[in-house]
């Protein structure tokens, strides 16, 4: 097995790197310039400054978790905003918000003119089309007999289509209403109608006051229904291949960080918010029932890891550039390699890699920093000497 952990020391004591020997030909060594963009070569005094140690890409059960914040959400059709179905008065209000209501209950009642007029309309525009539906059966029956001309059929069944289209509409307008079409006579009309809940759930909101004039395109109450209350959390793109349906995690609210809830992994987005490179992950909670569980609670949460086998290194080789990672693979004495490194998760002081990495290859660990900004020095040195 490949020794790992071992510090350079010194000008000629080099962990499988080198070993002592007369020093090396100034003419033969390579260039800054000459490297590849992604490697840096340290000098021998650099090397014994940096003390660096190196450790080797080993398969490890890693089975730790990946940190992520969210908050406690419903699907979106259980929140309701309530809109009045036409402009109204408000004549009374029954709920306060807090609430607990039944579906069918009622919320509030309203009253507008309006409200008469569209059923008035709509039972006149009954009778016409019962009057018209009469009127084409008899024009049909004469043009069978040729006793009306085809002019007076097609007109009459131009008027009969207008008033079919007609007396749908305002049939419409009365079922928004609350009101049923069939029950509806002209000894029975409605002065107000009456706003009901349409599922169990929560008073979220009145956005109204006894004798307000509401328009139609205002919210007039909020509702919501607990019921699958969820977990949505933003995973950072980095973890995104660490992450499937049906993975454990666990959460706690922020504001009773004692408790720990479970759940698994339901649901992940297709799309990354361009701007924060995160990704929402939708969880299903076992505890959902719990009455501490709120919609826009706050949560800190793990997705967990599994216990396989993976390809891994210390947390001390990598070094974290913005999103991202990196980590310096040994070459040759003095030589490495700059690697932008995917990871999935660390337990133990050792990181899961998402990438392929050969097992055994060798890695800057202790004083890996070091590396990345001798490399970070390179280039601000060839820009000075250009």
């Amino acid at each position: 097995m490949l020794m790992a952990t071992k510090m350079y020391k010194g000008l000629c004591l080099l962990l499988l790197l080198t070993a002592c020997g007369p020093a090396a030909d100034p003419d033969h060594e390579t260039e800054k310039s000459d490297l590849p963009e992604n490697q840096v070569q340290l000098s021998e005094a650099q090397l014994e400054q940096f003390e660096l140690q190196l450790d080797s890409a080993q398969l490890r059960k890693i089975g730790g978790s990946i940190e992520v914040n969210g908050i406690i959400d419903v699907p979106p059709q259980n929140r309701s905003l309530m809109h009045p179905p036409v402009a109204a008065y408000v004549q009374d209000l029954r709920v306060k918000v807090g609430q607990v209501v039944r579906k069918g209950q009622v919320l509030a009642v309203l009253e507008h003119p309006e409200i008469l007029e569209i059923q008035r309309r709509y039972l006149d525009a009954k009778a016409q089309l019962s009057f018209l539906e009469r009127d084409f059966a008899r024009q049909e029956e004469l043009a069978r007999d040729q006793a009306t001309a085809a002019k007076q059929l097609d007109k009459s069944r131009a008027d009969l289509s207008s008033a079919q289209a007609l007396t749908a509409s305002l049939k419409a307008q009365v079922q928004r209403l609350g009101i049923a079409p069939a029950q509806l006579q002209a000894t029975n009309l409605q002065s107000s109608l009456q706003l009901l809940a349409p599922y169990d759930g929560y008073i979220t909101s009145v956005e109204a006051q006894l004798g307000q004039f509401v328009g139609a395109d205002k919210p007039l109450i909020g509702l919501l229904n607990k019921e699958h209350l969820h977990v949505e959390l933003e995973l950072y793109e980095r973890d995104l291949g660490a992450v499937k349906n049906g993975q454990k995690l666990q959460f706690q609210l922020t504001n009773v960080p004692g408790k720990v809830y479970t759940g698994d992994v339901f649901l992940i987005a297709q799309t990354l918010d361009p701007d924060k490179r995160t990704i929402n992950v939708h969880g299903h909670i076992d505890q959902e029932d719990d009455p501490l569980l709120r919609p826009g609670l706050f949560v800190t949460a793990q997705l967990l890891l599994g216990g396989e086998a993976v390809l891994s290194l210390p947390e001390a080789a990598l070094i974290r550039i913005g999103a991202g990672f990196v980590a310096f693979r040994y070459l040759a004495p003095g030589l490495f390699e700059r690697v932008p490194m995917a990871t999935a998760g660390s337990q133990k002081g050792y990181v899961a890699l998402q990438q392929e990495v050969s097992a055994g290859s060798l890695w800057a660990t202790t004083g890996a920093y070091r590396l990345e900004a001798a490399w970070q020095a390179r280039f601000a040195e060839e820009g000075a000497e250009h």
